[in-house]
């Protein structure tokens, strides 16, 4: 029995860091470019996926738990990566050619291990930098017009019976749909808490600034006065 191979299509996404995250990664890095991680479409439509943080390496598998027939694709999860906001590049792994070393990849992090999933060799050592790298080396993003299409022959494929040929009275379809609009959804309210958050902080810095002008205004009667 041979292994499954992972040299492959790689499905590669880059957003921001998670609360698990240190605040110098936002120093260093880009707005919406401050992390990156990588996921894979395994035989039977599961999906692997990597991360890594300062914490070490995550390996994870997603698949239909409801019901396996009708697999897990990983567009489903790419799907779900942009309605967070994030970026999505279709990396082919390009392994197989020279020795992976490269003085840029000594610095353990998110982008170092994506580059060793791909076999890539860059000097780019921010997410960022990765990001701009795979584009100039022929990488494809996948954007909401992808994730449209997808849906639409994912639909098609459902009312086909799925993956194993099962039928289908059209309720795997409407799962499908309702999962689509409940993650804009979700990714609708999480933005709208962000933004509540930075008016928060922005009223709170100008409330700040008003304070130390009005204290200032007083000293400086004061003085008047005492003089």
């Amino acid at each position: 029995m041979e292994p499954v191979s992972l040299d492959q299509t790689w499905y590669v996404a880059f957003g921001e860091a998670g609360s698990h995250q240190p605040w110098y990664y936002r120093i260093f890095t880009r707005k919406g470019f401050e992390h990156v991680e990588a996921f894979a479409e395994l035989p039977f439509k599961t999906v692997l996926y990597i991360n890594s943080g300062l914490d070490g390496i995550t390996p994870g598998m997603m698949f239909n738990e409801e019901d396996a027939s009708l697999g897990f694709p990983v567009e489903a999860m790419a799907c779900g990566y942009l309605a967070k906001g994030h970026k999505i590049l279709r990396v082919k792994c390009s392994r197989g050619g020279p020795v992976m070393f490269h003085l840029a990849n000594c610095i353990p992090s998110c982008v170092t291990l994506v580059k060793g999933l791909l076999g890539f060799k860059c000097w780019s050592v921010t997410p960022y930098g990765l990001y701009k790298a795979l584009l100039k080396s022929g990488a494809y993003e996948w954007t909401e017009a992808d994730a449209k299409e997808f849906y639409r022959k994912r639909v098609k494929e459902l009312k086909m019976g799925g993956i194993m040929g099962k039928p289908d009275d059209g309720g795997a379809a409407a799962e499908a749909k309702k999962r689509e609009q409940e993650a804009k959804e979700q990714a609708r309210l999480e933005k709208e808490q962000e933004s509540i958050k930075l008016n928060r902080t922005r009223r709170r810095q100008r409330g700040g600034g008003s304070l130390l002008r009005t204290q200032g205004q007083e000293l400086g009667t004061s003085s008047k006065l005492g003089g």
